[in-house]
C-alpha cells in the first residue's frame, strides 16, 4: 500500500473558508438550511465540481436527504437571503413531461465561467438580533 502524504484528503471534498464559517451569514443558517446546503455540494460533487450554477436538485432529492418538505422553501429562501446559493432556474412539478428540477449556483464556488461571488459576504445581522438581507445600498430607504 502506497503511503499518502500528511495533510492529504482521499476523496472528494468541498472546501469551507474560515472566514465563511466565522460569518454571521453562516451563523444565522437554520439545520434545514445547513441540510440542503450539504446536499447542494455533494451534488456539486456528483457532477464532477464543473455543474455549479446549473446543479440539479428536486424537492424529493431534498426530502431524501432528510430534510422535511414543508422545510424546504423556507430553507432555499434563507439560503439566498444569506447569500450561499443563487437559484437559477426555477422548476416546476406536475406533468412528467413538464415536470423539471430547479439549478442552482454556490456562490462561493467558482463556475465553469466566472469566480466564486462570494455573496454571503454582504449579509449582514440587524441590531435587533433578527436576520437582514444582504444589503444592497439603500434601496429600502425611507426618505
Amino acid at each position: 500500500m502506497a503511503r499518502r502524504k500528511p495533510g492529504t484528503i482521499n476523496g472528494q471534498f468541498i472546501a469551507h473558508r474560515v472566514e465563511m464559517l466565522e460569518s454571521d451569514a453562516w451563523g444565522a443558517l437554520s439545520f434545514a438550511a445547513r441540510r440542503i446546503l450539504d446536499r447542494l455540494e455533494i451534488e456539486h460533487a456528483g457532477h464532477g465540481a464543473k455543474e455549479n450554477g446549473s446543479l440539479p436538485c428536486t424537492y424529493a432529492d431534498f426530502e431524501r436527504f432528510g430534510v422535511r418538505r414543508k422545510s424546504i422553501a423556507p430553507a432555499i429562501r434563507q439560503l439566498v437571503q444569506c447569500g450561499f446559493v443563487e437559484v437559477t432556474h426555477k422548476g416546476r412539478g406536475g406533468n412528467a413531461e413538464f415536470r423539471h428540477p430547479s439549478r442552482y449556483r454556490l456562490t462561493y464556488l467558482h463556475t465553469r465561467t466566472a469566480g466564486p461571488t462570494d455573496d454571503w459576504r454582504r449579509y449582514r445581522k440587524q441590531k435587533t438580533g433578527g436576520d437582514s438581507a444582504p444589503e444592497t445600498g439603500g434601496e429600502n430607504a425611507t426618505d
